[in-house]
């Protein structure tokens, strides 16, 4: 997410997308809503799109502050 926040955006959907392939990542909301930021960024509508998606449904029923993070900006932008 550092990468995200400096602009770096190459790096952050590198790393971001390495992340998310890591056993135990693939159902984190949080990480797709970065990932998500990421493509918008990018003016990749249509795979932010997907990823609010996804990070929206990964994030229901959700008790912790980065799943209610990924449900509201998610609820924002769907």
């Amino acid at each position: 997410y550092v990468a995200l926040y400096t602009n770096d955006l190459a790096q952050a959907e590198y790393h971001l997308t390495a992340a998310l392939a890591l056993r135990g990542n693939q159902n984190d909301p949080f990480m797709h809503s970065l990932l998500a930021m990421v493509y918008e960024k990018q003016g990749q509508a249509d795979k932010a799109r997907e990823l609010w998606a996804k990070s929206y449904q990964l994030a229901e029923g959700g008790h912790n502050p980065p799943a209610a993070f990924a449900r509201r900006e998610a609820a924002k932008k769907l």
